[in-house]
């Protein structure tokens, strides 16, 4: 779903038990409903079920001498860096009417593409404001990945 539009599907999915953080609302995907009924939100949720359903103690996203350091970078992950690339994928996608459209018609149903085409120049504007996608925080979001992305290289450097 594109933004906006994801929203009615997740309340189906969650109802009233989604929840917030500090950069996602509580209709922020993804999220999964699977046959049993459990909904999980957020990606580190969801590959917490599948390591404990599919994984096994030497086949583990989340290694049992290291889980806590593992948890702790998604976490840093989701709230530090998520928010700056998103903000990097917006400003050019924004901007960019022929990629914005050929995105958006790849990617979702015929009715969301129609939809959106109408309703873009309002959805630009709001995920805009919304995300401060604009030229000055976007070179701030550019500085902050490449320092994040170099602390990541030089935390995994020593394997």
């Amino acid at each position: 779903y594109l933004p906006f539009f994801h929203v009615p599907a997740v309340k189906r999915i969650l109802g009233s038990a989604g929840t917030a953080d500090r950069v996602s609302s509580k209709y922020s995907t993804p999220c999964v409903k699977f046959a049993d009924d459990t909904v999980l939100q957020g990606s580190s949720e969801i590959a917490r079920h599948v390591d404990a359903v599919h994984g096994s103690p030497d086949r583990t996203l989340y290694p049992e001498d290291c889980a806590a350091d593992v948890r702790a970078f998604e976490d840093h992950v989701h709230d530090l860096l998520g928010p700056h690339t998103r903000r990097f994928a917006y400003f050019f996608t924004l901007s960019e009417t022929e990629i914005l459209r050929s995105l958006v018609s790849a990617n979702v149903s015929g009715f969301q593409s129609t939809l959106f085409s109408v309703a873009a120049p309002l959805v630009r504007r709001y995920v805009a404001r919304g995300l401060g996608v604009n030229r000055e925080r976007f070179d701030k979001s550019v500085a902050y990945i490449r320092k994040e992305l170099a602390s990541i290289d030089a935390m995994l450097a020593d394997g």
